[in-house]
């Protein structure tokens, strides 16, 4: 009996490597605004989208999609090929297939009575609940940054990240409208003009929440483990949802996480972001 996931987990390995990574981030985030923002984004005229994707919820899941970013990342070619693209729905397809045959090489042979349990209590909770919950909104900033705002709080907060809460929220609500928009941003931030929000505190919230692709890559190469937990362990994309990388030499972010949407905005550099949801879910630490 195999005692790890690497048996099911090598036919989606083996995809992956044929594709190129901002490609299918791009296609991996599209997907993932579409089944978790409130106001759905059309998808990119390029990608090939199943009429089923649209009346069938079970089609995309969010949390499948969280989980084929963070292997996307460490599998994927860094290198641009026009041979395959996650942009062909037989493609994107096969991936999604391929990651569910990994869930079930694991319910098979990783999972037995003693604990069936845990399965339910605990991989269930970790993985749906989130996106079952408060869906990040006007509402939940307001609350959120009344929390963090209070007078006994904010100095705590001030202290313990460099940022006031409202700067925190400010400079967030700002990059979560820009990634409903496209999956990158020119870092320095140029064209999001905050009041009250200096280049220090645009560096320190990226500092805060931000890796290198390199190091994200090797965050997530040293996190994942190919076990019982594959399918919902906590990895680096929730702790930093947003990744600073080059596009054609100019620096960049992305974010790749829970809530995404749309391509590339042209050559140039992007800050490219997991998810949306990471954006909104990334905790003071």
């Amino acid at each position: 009996m195999p005692n790890d996931a690497y048996g099911g987990w090598t036919p989606l390995r083996n995809a992956l490597r044929k594709l190129d990574l901002n490609d299918t981030l791009g296609v991996i985030r599209a997907y993932s605004a579409f089944r978790t923002l409130r106001t759905r984004t059309p998808f990119p005229t390029d990608m090939e989208v199943h009429p089923s994707v649209y009346s069938n919820k079970g089609i995309i899941l969010p949390w499948e999609m969280e989980v084929l970013a963070r292997e996307a990342i460490i599998v994927c070619s860094p290198q641009p090929t026009t041979s395959y693209t996650a942009r062909k729905w037989n493609t994107f397809s096969s991936l999604v297939n391929k990651l569910r045959e990994v869930d079930e090489y694991i319910s098979r042979y990783l999972v037995d009575d003693k604990n069936i349990l845990q399965e339910v209590t605990v991989r269930l909770a970790h993985q749906q609940f989130k996106y079952q919950t408060e869906i990040p909104s006007k509402t939940s900033l307001v609350r959120y940054s009344r929390i963090f705002g209070h007078a006994a709080v904010e100095p705590i907060v001030k202290t313990k990240i460099g940022l006031s809460p409202k700067q925190l929220f400010t400079i967030g609500a700002g990059l979560w409208i820009k990634y409903s928009q496209h999956l990158g941003v020119n870092y320095p931030l140029d064209e999001l003009a905050l009041s009250g929000i200096t280049y220090v505190d645009y560096d320190t919230f990226m500092h805060l929440y931000s890796l290198s692709l390199k190091e994200m890559k090797q965050r997530l190469t040293a996190e994942r483990k190919l076990d019982d937990t594959f399918m919902y362990q906590f990895h680096a994309l929730q702790s930093h949802p947003l990744i600073l990388t080059e596009l054609n030499g100019c620096h960049s972010e992305s974010c790749v996480k829970r809530k995404s949407c749309s391509s590339l905005r042209g050559p140039d550099a992007c800050l490219l972001p997991n998810n949306l949801a990471l954006l909104a879910e990334a905790r003071i630490r």
